[in-house]
């Protein structure tokens, strides 16, 4: 034991303090945070492209009416003005855009817009949605549908998942629990593979260095490849640890950044949800919460079987790879054998 401990250290501490070991660790939870924040400040910044007014000139002298009603600060009647007083009105920048509904709008479905261009899809999104629904209901009343029972049919339903527990009724986090396992399960694989890889790599170079005759000398190669294994294996253990430390730490200063740029409603839910759950992180997890995903609350077995899927793989397929590593003398030779591994380590 004293020969493997001896062979653990010399591996951890080597790769623990190569610069391409903090470089990743330290990059890695950030990156995470750019692909969370980046797009929901991007959405944020942009908006929904409204830059000024935009008047409905309607053909049907019904949905004009309805559609202002549904936004009164965006959206105005054209009432005696024409196409070509609209048209300047756009190129002079008093509004930004003209809506033509025509007559045949039921039958046809097709809504014209003009505008200066460059609003975006936001925009253009914004305004399908807003008419959308209302042509929609026009269509249903146009065919004798009673409105009662279109008013019945546009109000859906909310499902409310909740689960059963020993302590009571809590908030089923079940969407959050599959997203968390999906992510951890990949992160395991690209773990294993990477640091698999890095024994195979270790293997062929001490084998082209003559490095294992010196070893073979004073270690059995039991010892070898166990020390080796384990050391390198403590590597990726560490790397995790760090990972979700440094992960939690960013993801919480994305929260406080994400803060000030969420509505008042997000805001007010997120309040709501700290005062019935006071453990519920007001970061991005109550965010997320705000929007219907719960996070799930992560117990120490749930920690420990995660370390234990983790080393489980680790080993068998690191078996794997050191026996690669050991049938070649090149690194270049061992590209063809390592394709097989990856292959069963995905069909796993």
């Amino acid at each position: 034991m004293s020969k493997i401990s001896v062979i653990i250290s010399h591996e951890y501490r080597t790769r623990v303090r190569a610069k391409w070991f903090i470089i990743s660790t330290l990059l890695a939870p950030f990156g995470l945070a750019l692909i969370i924040a980046v797009p929901v400040l991007a959405a944020v910044l942009a908006g929904d492209g409204a830059e000024g007014k935009v008047v409905v000139l309607d053909r049907t002298d019904s949905l004009g009416a309805a559609v202002v009603k549904t936004d009164t600060a965006r959206y105005q009647i054209a009432d005696d003005r024409t196409e070509t007083q609209l048209a300047e009105a756009v190129k002079n920048e008093e509004i930004q855009a003209y809506v033509l509904i025509p007559s045949n709008i039921l039958d046809s479905g097709k809504v014209t817009m003009y505008s200066r261009g460059g609003s975006g899809i936001a925009f253009e999104s914004s305004v399908q949605e807003a008419l959308e629904p209302l042509i929609v209901k026009a269509r249903l009343q146009k065919v004798g549908t009673d409105t009662a029972v279109i008013d019945l049919v546009e109000r859906g339903i909310d499902v409310v998942s909740l689960k059963v527990t020993d302590t009571g009724i809590e908030a089923d986090a079940s969407k959050a629990s599959a997203m968390m396992g999906y992510m951890g399960g990949f992160m395991i694989y690209m773990l294993i593979f990477l640091y698999g890889t890095m024994v195979m790599r270790g293997v062929v170079e001490e084998k082209a260095n003559r490095i294992i005759e010196v070893l073979a000398s004073s270690a059995r190669p039991f010892e070898i490849m166990m020390g080796k294994v384990i050391g390198i294996g403590l590597v990726g253990l560490t790397q995790l640890v760090l990972w979700f430390a440094l992960g939690s730490l960013v993801m919480m200063g994305v929260g406080a950044l994400l803060a000030p740029s969420m509505s008042p409603e997000t805001m007010q839910n997120m309040q709501q949800l700290q005062a019935s759950n006071p453990s519920q992180n007001m970061g991005v997890g109550g965010a997320l919460a705000s929007s219907g995903i719960v996070l799930p609350h992560i117990s120490l077995v749930t920690i420990l079987m995660f370390i234990f899927n983790f080393f489980a793989g680790y080993f068998l397929y690191a078996s794997l790879f050191a026996a690669v590593g050991s049938a070649v003398d090149q690194e270049s030779d061992a590209n063809s054998l390592t394709q097989m591994v990856p292959s069963q380590l995905l069909s796993r």
